[in-house]
Order: structure tokens, then C-alpha cells, then sequence
């Protein structure tokens, strides 16, 4: 599982800081409120160092299990702010794709119990 979660997470975090980038230093008027930086966080990049502990057969620290979770919390909030949006943003179809991955990769990975029997 960490095989997956190393480069999708590397996608989301160098996606989320491009997001970033064009919301907060551009006059880019698309990427103005862009909803998709809970999908594409740059936040993921913090969890890359705990994914290569998982590929060598190590468990992560206690800061991986909280950012995975925190990662999925905020890709969870997505979905109701899509619904509860006063400013409409088709984006629907990267919600629909991307919460299930970070939901599975929290449940999977953010567990202690499971990480440790997949590492040993």
C-alpha cells in the first residue's frame, strides 16, 4: 500500500504548493478559491518521509498517523463545502476521485496496529 501512497501523495503535495502558488502569488483568476487544495494538499509532502519508512519495512512516528488523518479530514471537507458553496465550482469529479484514495490510505495506513503488521 505504501508503493501507491508514496507517489500519489508526491502528486497531491507538488499539485496542492502549484495550487498554492497560483491562488496566493498569481493573478490567475481560475485558481482564485480553488476548493481542489483540500484534495491536493501540500500538506501530503509531510507524509512521504513516512511512506518510505513503510516501503523499508519501518513503522512511522506518531506525526504520520496524525497527518494522514489530518489529510483525510481535509479532503473530507471537500465534499460538504461542494454542496454548501455559494460560489459554484465544478470540481465534483476530483472529489469523487481523490476522497476515496485519501480516505483508504488514512484507514489503511494511519492505523498503528495495521502499519506495524505490514512492516513486520
Amino acid at each position: 500500500m505504501a508503493a501507491f501512497a508514496l507517489p500519489f501523495w508526491l502528486f497531491c503535495g507538488i499539485a496542492g504548493a502549484l495550487l498554492t502558488y497560483l491562488w496566493g502569488f498569481s493573478e490567475h483568476q481560475a485558481a482564485w478559491a480553488n476548493r481542489n487544495l483540500l484534495l491536493l494538499n501540500p500538506l501530503a509532502l509531510l507524509l512521504i518521509p513516512g511512506a518510505v519508512s513503510l516501503l523499508r519495512g519501518r513503522r512511522p512516528g506518531r506525526g504520520f498517523r496524525i497527518a494522514v488523518g489530518l489529510l483525510a479530514v481535509i479532503a473530507l471537507v471537500a465534499l460538504p463545502l461542494h454542496w454548501l458553496s455559494l460560489q459554484p465550482q465544478f470540481n465534483v469529479q476530483w472529489i469523487v476521485l481523490l476522497l476515496p484514495i485519501h480516505l483508504t490510505l488514512a484507514t489503511l495506513l494511519g492505523n498503528p496496529a495495521a502499519t506495524v503488521s505490514k512492516a513486520e
